[in-house]
């Protein structure tokens, strides 16, 4: 969905979480695979990953 996104001419950036998933590692591996750019354990470390944390 995010890659059809910046097909339109959107700026966008995909980000993995893998954190809630019952299988962590595997979720990772599929991320890799897609080329996620960013790929964190929580949703709350997204001001972080994108150096918006204060």
């Amino acid at each position: 969905m995010a890659k059809k996104v910046a097909k339109m001419g959107k700026k966008i950036t995909f980000c993995g979480i893998y954190g809630t998933s019952k299988n962590p590692d595997s979720k990772i591996r599929l991320f890799k695979d897609v080329g996620a750019p960013v790929m964190i354990k929580s949703i709350n470390l997204i001001p972080k990953a994108l150096n918006l944390a204060k």
